[in-house]
């Protein structure tokens, strides 16, 4: 393999990109979340993501980008996908579950089970933290139509 190509390889591997986002996770999280991604165990680096509390910095909660993909599932830029979906696809569900695997906080399994009353909406996720904080909303809205649980689902079968 001639070195150009193995140097032009090496090079695609980092980006000044990546040390620009390195730095912003660093602001954002600090240095013991950066330390807890040089892990082997993948649980453990997963659950290390949503360990902390911190502010959003995605994309999809951006509000134009939100409601363009309303628009784009529904045809409506002010209709929520999850509100689609129910008028469109849960308009009979009576007895029947709706299973969410990596529901995180639960806010779209709350939305889901406050839209339909009679849909049982089970949501499970890696982080205890999430979990605890889906059951307290879950709670303090007084929703009783979903459950929330700890569990990796590669380890165990819900």
């Amino acid at each position: 393999m001639p070195i150009n190509l193995r140097l032009n390889m090496f090079n695609n591997l980092i980006f000044f990109d990546d040390f620009i986002e390195l730095w912003i996770k660093l602001k954002q999280r600090g240095l013991r979340f950066i330390l807890s991604k040089f892990s082997f165990d993948n649980n453990s680096r997963t659950i290390s993501s949503f360990t902390d509390h911190f502010e959003h910095a995605n994309w999809w909660i951006i509000p134009y980008l939100k409601e363009h993909r309303n628009f784009l599932i529904s045809g409506n830029s002010n209709m929520e996908y999850e509100q689609y979906v129910t008028e469109n696809y849960f308009f009979e569900s009576k007895n029947r579950n709706l299973i969410s695997f990596g529901c995180g906080e639960g806010s779209h399994e709350l939305t889901f089970a406050k839209l339909n009353p009679h849909l049982n909406v089970l949501g499970y996720d890696i982080s205890q933290s999430l979990i605890d904080k889906a059951n307290t909303k879950s709670t303090v809205e007084n929703i009783d139509n979903v459950k929330f649980y700890n569990n990796d689902i590669y380890k165990n079968t819900p």
